[in-house]
């Protein structure tokens, strides 16, 4: 794959966010190196042989808005994206004043962060995701936006119109630990009068879907922080 020979940094001190990030482009073929905080990010990005970098900028050891005004001064231009919560315009603002060549701010989808990753690198689109316009795939399980329908193998399931919201939004967020809130105002509306179980109720009713299609991939519940969709192992 032309992703094999591209290989990109992440600069997070989060984690479990990294490993994350690490293991979605991993798992496209991509290298990716990690580094928990500031100096040691400096250092890799300074080795050089980086495509891009995924910078965050509140890191321990050095902020990344330092970080990247360090690697500017000495003429480095690697293709830089900040990946942060820091999402004020002055932030923003610091950010492409420092150098960088984009700004993307949490909670975000990782399907983004790809695409925004691709172009910094000098790729084109996923070659298969164009193939399937129309169709957003997890792991072994296809969400057919056209159809508005499950499919997984030679199995398919249709969905309801609220079951193809929350899907949709689980799919277009795949791996994104996503809380009650974010889902509600996102399927529901903010204004939303149903009740407050109203998404587990939804899950569940896709779950038994997941469990018809004999899929792997799952919707995950993370005590105390909400669900993920991943792909299974």
């Amino acid at each position: 794959m032309e992703e094999a020979n591209t290989r990109l940094l992440v600069v997070e001190d989060d984690e479990k966010l990294s490993q994350m990030i690490r293991d979605w482009f991993v798992r496209r073929g991509f290298a990716a190196d990690v580094a928990p905080d500031g100096i040691t990010g400096l250092a890799r990005a300074q080795s050089g042989g980086y495509d891009a970098v995924i910078l965050d900028v509140m890191l321990p050891g050095m902020d990344g808005f330092t970080l990247l005004a360090r690697l500017r001064e000495e003429h480095n231009t690697v293709p830089v994206l900040f990946l942060t919560a820091r999402s004020g315009l002055s932030d923003k603002l610091q950010g492409f004043s420092c150098g960088a060549q984009d700004y993307l701010t949490k909670p975000f989808a990782m399907q983004e962060l790809e695409a925004r990753a691709r172009v910094l690198a000098g790729k084109g689109p996923d070659p298969e995701r164009e193939q399937n316009t129309g169709m957003l795939t997890v792991g072994d399980l296809t969400l057919s936006t056209g159809q508005r329908e499950l499919v997984c193998g030679k199995k398919k399931v249709a969905l309801s119109g609220r079951e193809y919201d929350l899907a949709e939004y689980f799919f277009r967020n795949a791996g994104q630990i996503l809380s009650k809130d974010q889902i509600t105002e996102a399927v529901w509306g903010e204004a939303s009068g149903t009740e407050y179980n109203h998404e587990e109720v939804y899950i569940s009713f896709l779950r038994r879907k997941f469990r018809f299609l004999g899929t792997g991939t799952k919707i995950v519940t993370v005590r105390g922080a909400g669900y993920v969709l991943k792909e299974g192992t």
